[in-house]
């Protein structure tokens, strides 16, 4: 068969899990919507379309698009960041990817809380906002805590904008 999965993408016949048998990728066309299984080379094994695969998808599990406890949930992959997780979240470290976008509650070492998704913590390495002077918290990081020798030089001009209103 000329649009065989064999002899149009020869390089998934590798992947091909003898779960399938006796389907062969000389048996199904490249562009197939029937499910079948495969097995990378990492090891790991799932279900997926024939088409899918010929479209480039890969492992759902290195992708992170599936998340597997002890595998590659952020418990296990970033250890330490999982300990900034919020205990008011819904969710617990190992039930997401390090690659979510989705938005969670981190609490810093100095208690501070707030709300990143979990992508910006992973890739881009953001931290706690306040600790990083990128947000005020009064008492914390504001001008008048940090400087009250320049914030009692404060001018009215400056209202309705207060000194604990600034780092």
């Amino acid at each position: 068969m000329s649009n065989s999965l064999a002899t149009v993408h020869p390089e998934l016949v590798a992947e091909w899990s003898d779960r399938n048998l006796p389907l062969t990728p000389d048996g199904v066309t490249f562009g197939s919507n029937k499910k079948v299984w495969w097995k990378g080379a990492c090891g790991h094994e799932w279900q997926a379309s024939v088409k899918a695969r010929s479209s480039g998808e890969k492992c759902p599990i290195c992708s992170g698009a599936r998340v597997v406890e002890g595998i590659n949930d952020l418990a296990t992959l970033k250890p330490q960041l999982a300990q900034e997780w919020s205990e008011k979240n819904e969710l617990k470290p190992t039930e997401v990817s390090v690659a979510s976008h989705k938005k969670v509650i981190w609490k810093c070492k100095n208690g501070h809380e707030w709300t990143a998704s979990i992508k910006s913590r992973t890739v881009n390495g953001t931290g706690c906002p306040y600790c990083s002077h990128n947000k005020v918290l009064a008492g914390f990081n504001d001008l008048a805590s940090q400087y009250p020798e320049v914030a009692a030089e404060w001018s009215d001009r400056n209202l309705p904008l207060q000194p604990t209103m600034v780092t």
